[in-house]
């Protein structure tokens, strides 16, 4: 008899106790690093590149032995929320090793955004010494709201850089919804240049036929912190930081207008600036920001990694609290994520690799790695047997373990 409750327990345990470990943050690096802000890896290569906030962009091999800094960025400010905040690698970094950098400087005293191109040395884990080719400069009236994340889009290989609105409260500079300032905007760019040239326009930009500057691919937006897009779709999506009301999820859209300062998630923005607008592209989700406790989204990314649990699922966490979360991709099903993970950092970055693991930068220090059981996975996302059935499985189970050993004695 003790052994048939031991196998039925066994049993159980499988269906219902491991599932905490289906799914775990592994820290990868855990040294070496000071105020991580970014994290990627160049295309067909299982390095991993981090950036630090006060400039340098270091490499570590797939298993977090540290390789060296790559890069180190001078004239980096660091003031108010700026920084060295975001990089991309080119489609083809394989064969022409530019790796694109996102941070604030002051050139001429003025802050600013920075976006250059450096190259590959011979020894591919340092850059080249020759002189960046700068892209696009964009003068920040306030040290806050600066986004910072730039990418290439799987699908029409351009680089865009989501712009923050200029920092202030309630849009103090009037940007969110104005069409001639590159501010408060999610640009879209070809860097694939002649020399002499910092960029070309697509030709399918939606503005190159009609009032509002070339460069703009979507607006309305405050400060869209942290984006990425879906390896597998191409789909584009970012966290939009908000004022005092609430944090949005949402899904790109060209020519779209995110209704920034009239619209704070679905509702009128409070105060003053606060008012209806149509047409504009609503969130995917939204949660609380109270004024007696901040919050600060950080965007993620679409899980198409191996871990099945996570398979199409949406991530995304929020700097204050260390809560992460999953989502469907049409803003359902939004699942905590952080206490059965026992994190309890300060989420900044989501980053993938070339396998499709996604990596957590924690601004402390650390980088994880989502991991997970995958049959583990597997059976979880099966829920076509009800309850009952499953139940009578593991008992099941359970017996023939019991049986097993019974004979085995």
């Amino acid at each position: 008899m003790q052994r048939c409750k031991q196998g039925l327990i066994i049993g159980a345990l499988l269906l219902f106790g491991l599932s905490a470990k289906a799914l775990e943050l592994t820290p990868v690096i855990s040294s070496n690093l000071s105020q991580p802000t970014f994290i990627a890896s160049p295309p067909n290569d299982d390095r991993l590149f981090v950036s630090e906030r006060g400039g340098s962009l270091k490499v570590f091999t797939n298993d977090g032995t540290y390789i060296g800094v790559f890069l180190s960025i001078t004239g980096v400010n660091t003031s108010g929320e700026g920084g060295f905040l975001g990089f991309a690698f080119h489609p083809d970094y394989d064969t022409n090793g530019y790796i694109f950098v996102s941070y604030t400087g002051s050139p001429g005293g003025q802050f600013s955004t920075i976006i250059e191109r450096y190259e590959t040395s011979a020894n591919p884990n340092v850059a080249s010494s020759t002189t960046p080719k700068e892209i696009l400069t964009v003068a920040q009236p306030r040290t806050n709201h600066n986004a910072g994340w730039i990418g290439f889009s799987p699908v029409d290989g351009y680089l865009y850089i989501p712009m923050g609105d200029g920092g202030g409260g309630n849009d103090t500079f009037g940007n969110g919804q104005n069409l001639s300032t590159l501010l408060g905007s999610i640009l879209r760019l070809n860097v694939d240049a002649p020399s002499g040239v910092p960029y070309l326009i697509p030709d399918d930009n939606p503005y190159t036929t009609e009032a509002g500057l070339d460069e703009i691919w979507a607006h309305g937006v405050r400060n869209p912190w942290r984006a990425g897009f879906d390896s597998q779709t191409g789909e584009f999506y970012f966290g939009d930081v908000g004022q005092g009301a609430w944090e949005e999820v949402n899904r790109g859209e060209i020519k779209g207008n995110f209704g920034w300062p009239l619209r704070e998630g679905f509702i009128a923005t409070p105060g003053s600036v606060g008012g209806e607008l149509s047409p504009r592209v609503d969130p995917l989700h939204v949660y609380p920001n109270f004024p007696t406790v901040p919050r600060s989204v950080v965007g993620g990314v679409v899980y198409r990694g191996p871990v099945l649990a996570l398979q199409g699922k949406y991530l995304f966490a929020e700097f204050y609290t260390s809560d992460i979360w999953q989502m469907d991709l049409d803003g359902s099903n939004v699942v905590p994520l952080a206490n059965d993970l026992g994190f309890g950092g300060t989420p900044i970055a989501f980053g993938e690799d070339t396998s499709g693991d996604v990596y957590l930068v924690d601004l402390g220090g650390t980088v994880y790695r989502f991991d997970g059981e995958q049959a583990l996975a597997t059976v979880r996302q099966v829920p076509v047997l009800p309850l009952g059935a499953l139940s009578l499985l593991a008992m099941i189970f359970g017996f023939i373990v019991w049986h097993r050993r019974t004979a085995e004695n």
